[in-house]
């Protein structure tokens, strides 16, 4: 309906026809901007997967003890578990040895998931945070995997990334539904293991819109499709992905949920 059939059918100005035009056509832009966020959050961890595998030959293993010798001038130690008590100095060390080799950046590398086998990295996977997403973006589209645009939009809107608490989820933990609630055009979840990759997993694995209310439970985890499995309290297990989960941290009494 035009504004001019409005303005005649309810007997109001053009102006204020206009404005009902809007209202009826127009979609939330915050909606909009959070639905858009998904989807290129979504292609962004495709695309620097893809830019460790080829960095890696697909393996997703890289030897740390080759790295240490290369560019420290020194022996390997045995086990880079023994380079320190500490978790996190063993980390810093390992990623600095991904910087000086292949170039990527201290934001890039610390979003880096991975699993230490004597001297080889293994990397599991990718995790963004709100701190470090610009600077990612910014990076893979520097490489042309994404858009400038893309990036910048991603850059913008970073507050819009998961709650997830910067770690990756783990079974056990406690979900609730996170994003728009836009009801998907879907009409049937896509079965586990069937068929080709998605182009587009954030749309294929949505929280079920029936279930906005409710929390689930992690039982597994797809580390390669960043895809988890969820139960419910009725006992129905659906794999969701991780764009649509917010880790909750407490429940209160009056049935709320934070993160």
């Amino acid at each position: 309906m035009d504004t001019e059939t409005i303005a005649k059918v309810l007997g109001i100005s053009q102006e204020k026809a206009e404005g009902v035009h809007c209202s009826i056509h127009s979609i939330d832009p915050s909606l909009a901007d959070i639905s858009n966020f998904q989807v290129l959050l979504s292609w962004l961890h495709t695309h620097a997967l893809e830019h460790l595998r080829n960095l890696t030959n697909d393996s997703m293993r890289i030897d740390a003890a080759a790295l240490w010798s290369k560019h420290s001038g020194e022996p390997s130690p045995a086990n880079f578990n023994d380079l320190s008590a500490h978790d996190e100095d063993t980390t810093t060390r390992i990623l600095h040895l991904l910087h000086l080799e292949f170039g990527i950046s201290a934001p890039f590398a610390s979003c880096l998931r991975f699993v230490i086998d004597r001297t080889d990295i293994v990397v599991t996977g990718v995790q963004f945070c709100s701190d470090t997403l610009p600077s990612v973006a910014t990076e893979l589209a520097e490489l042309d995997f994404i858009e400038d645009k893309d990036a910048e939009f991603l850059g913008r809107n970073s507050d819009l990334i998961s709650p997830n608490m910067g770690r990756e989820l783990r079974a056990g933990d406690t979900v609730a539904y996170w994003g728009p609630k836009i009801r998907s055009k879907a009409s049937k979840y896509r079965p586990r293991r069937c068929g080709s990759r998605s182009t587009n997993p954030s749309k294929d694995f949505p929280w079920p819109a029936s279930r906005w209310n409710q929390l689930g439970k992690v039982i597994y985890g797809y580390r390669w499709e960043n895809n988890y499995d969820i139960e419910f309290e009725d006992g129905t297990t659906i794999a969701i992905h991780s764009s649509h989960l917010a880790r909750v941290i407490a429940v209160g009494r009056n049935g709320t949920w934070t993160s």
